[in-house]
């Protein structure tokens, strides 16, 4: 977050909250499994469509964009239980 020009760490817990108490039938938890599938589904289709040519994922792949997807599922792994409160 300091990277990105905060002076305090960002409450990311706080704003999943926010967010979902919006929605009254989506939870944290929810949010942050479908996170975690929208990144598997990405790389997978990233990994074996980009090498065939087919767009946009033949540009995403030639971006090295998997390593980016990778980088963000890294770290929703990390974090995953103290943004969903689990």
């Amino acid at each position: 977050a300091r990277r990105a020009g905060f002076v305090e760490e960002v409450p990311r817990a706080e704003r999943l909250r926010v967010l979902c108490n919006t929605y009254p039938d989506v939870a944290p938890a929810e949010v942050v499994k479908r996170v975690a599938w929208i990144h598997e589904r990405d790389l997978d289709r990233t990994g074996a469509w980009g090498p065939l040519g087919l767009e946009p994922w033949a540009t995403f792949h030639a971006n090295g964009d998997e390593r980016i997807i990778q980088a963000d599922r890294t770290w929703l792994d990390l974090y995953a239980a103290g943004l969903s409160g689990e």
